[in-house]
Formats: structure tokens, sequence, C-alpha cells
């Protein structure tokens, strides 16, 4: 058991965007649960191909859950409830050899989803978000969309 109280084996819950079913008013949410399956120790590819801090967990992700919640169930002096673990990065996809190997992006081809996710620290998210190629992208966006509001 780590210091945190979170052990493998503890319930998850993860709520995300359902990407697939955008709905016709607003977006929609799903909500799946797993559990915690691996803690490692050492260091893990990520889904930026670095090694990192990754948790694995056992819930059906897919494509437009990136950067979602998964909370673990707490026990903390009896009392119950979720607290927030980590945020999803990625999940793991069998090819055709049935070697696992890391979902990168939402296109391309489909593959057979192991069900098993990768989440990472929520700083990780933070910081992916401010790496400056990303961070170029949504500023030339904001900049065309504001010279196209002045049109």
């Amino acid at each position: 058991m780590h210091s945190n109280g979170n052990a493998k084996g503890s319930p998850v819950l993860m709520s995300g965007y359902f990407y697939q079913f955008p709905g016709q008013q607003q977006f929609q949410s799903i909500v799946r649960e797993g559990i915690l399956s691996m803690m490692p120790d050492e260091p893990m590819v990520t889904t930026t191909g670095k090694p990192g801090k990754v948790y694995l967990c056992d819930v059906h992700i897919f494509g437009g859950n990136s950067g979602s919640p998964v909370l673990v169930a707490a026990d903390w002096m009896g009392i119950g409830g979720y607290h927030l673990l980590r945020v999803v990065s990625g999940y793991y996809f069998e090819d055709q050899n049935f070697n696992l190997e890391i979902a990168t992006t939402a296109k391309g081809v489909g593959h057979a989803n192991s069900g098993v996710a990768l989440v990472v620290p929520a700083e990780s998210l933070k910081d992916l978000l401010d790496a400056p190629g990303l961070k170029a992208e949504r500023e030339a966006i904001f900049v065309r969309a504001l010279a196209a509001g002045k049109q």
C-alpha cells in the first residue's frame, strides 16, 4: 500500500467526455468503473513516448477520455468516498500479434482495446498543455478567431 492509502485492487471511477455521442444540445459525459491494477515503482513509457510516473487501471477508456479525472475509492478513518487519483493519459491496445502497445491518438487504424488505461499525475496534463508546440497552436487558433471576429 502506498502512503496515500491507494492500493492495487482499489476501485476506481473515471468520468469523461463521450466523444462518440456528443449530444444534440450539450456534451454528454460517461462514467466507467474499474480497478487500480498497477502502481510501478519505476518510470514507464507514456503516451508522449517518454518515461514517466504512470499507474495502470483496468477501466475501459476511448478517444475523448484523455485528461478525464480518475477517482479512487478512499477509506479514511472508516469514512468512504472517492478522491482524485490521477488523469487519463491513454490506453493500451492489442496489435494483430497480441502485443500491447500504447494508443497515442484517437484517429487511425482501429485496434482491440485491452481495457488497460494509463493514468498520470494531474501535473503531467498541465505540463503537456503548456508544451511550446501545443501552446503555439492554441495561440494561433486564438489569433485566427480574433482576426475573423474583426471582419
